[in-house]
């Protein structure tokens, strides 16, 4: 059986991780050698209490729609059109590996910001993980009051500082960050990245990566990034006399990561082929 979906949501309305990501001040396409940068760090709980929506007695095509009723909406993309990473071994074996690799300033980049504004306060708030109320209302995170409906806006990325590095912290209030790049050889490339996974939950980070407007195979939906654990503390002798492994507990701070298969089913760092020319670069919240 085929492992390809016929299309999948990308409006991702339901998901099941939160991360927020945070990015140094540049981005390097690697030449297959040490560079770059790109971070993630903490995950935040969702909401999964009962509404109306989820009830038994109600037809599944109106049982599985999203804010209270609401038709899921957003682009879909069609992967029978789209080649599995080992589709393309025969063109991978016959191109050279890039020699010299690229450095992107994230002060180039841009991403799309999405947000509610309050009616009665007039705050705006970022609207990554809001949905709608038992009214189908948004309903301000400062006041209580109703807001809008959701917003958007092209922007540069605001860089700040963080665990002692000028970065930009990507939550869910920002759908993408997206650059464009110049290479100068036609050649194979990996993706090389500095990430911070923060405590406050125990997954790894997750985001999709497009080239030019679709992936370049199916596997670049599925990007993973890997937290890392240690024992809380020496193995404890419980009445039986056995030993119990002690607790794990997260070792933060920045790791450096090749782009790789979130499934874990390819073990090489994943390469992508790029045309001499200008690319568009994008990864998807």
């Amino acid at each position: 059986m085929s492992t390809k979906t016929h299309k999948i949501n990308k409006a991702k309305t339901i998901i099941s991780l939160f991360l927020a990501l945070v990015m140094l001040n540049s981005f390097v396409l690697t030449a297959f050698a040490a560079g770059d940068t790109l971070l993630m760090a903490p995950a935040t709980g969702q909401d999964t209490t009962a509404t109306e929506g989820n009830k038994a007695g109600r037809p599944l095509n109106e049982k599985y729609t999203s804010d209270y009723g609401q038709v899921i909406e957003g682009d879909y993309l069609d992967l029978e059109a789209i080649p599995d990473y080992v589709d393309l071994a025969d063109q991978y074996a016959a191109a050279f590996n890039a020699t010299e690799g690229v450095d992107v300033k994230l002060s180039a980049a841009r991403t799309e910001y999405r947000y509610v504004m309050c009616t009665e306060c007039g705050v705006r708030s970022g609207a990554g993980n809001m949905s709608r109320n038992a009214a189908g209302n948004y309903t301000c995170p400062e006041c209580g009051g109703v807001c809008s409906d959701i917003q958007s806006k092209t922007q540069k990325l605001k860089l700040s500082d963080y665990e002692g590095k000028d970065a930009f912290y990507w939550d869910s209030d920002y759908t993408y960050v997206e650059f464009d790049v110049y290479v100068k050889q036609s050649a194979l490339y990996q993706i090389e990245m500095d990430y911070y996974l923060a405590q406050g939950s125990s997954s790894n980070g997750q985001r999709e990566l497009y080239i030019d407007g679709t992936y370049p195979f199916t596997e670049a939906g599925d990007l993973t990034f890997y937290r890392y654990f240690k024992d809380e503390g020496e193995p404890v002798i419980n009445s039986l006399g056995d030993e119990t492994r002690p607790s794990q507990i997260v070792i933060p701070g920045w790791r450096t990561q090749k782009v790789i298969d979130g499934a874990g089913l390819i073990v090489e760092p994943l390469k992508f082929y790029l045309e001499k020319g200008v690319h568009t670069i994008k990864f998807v919240y």
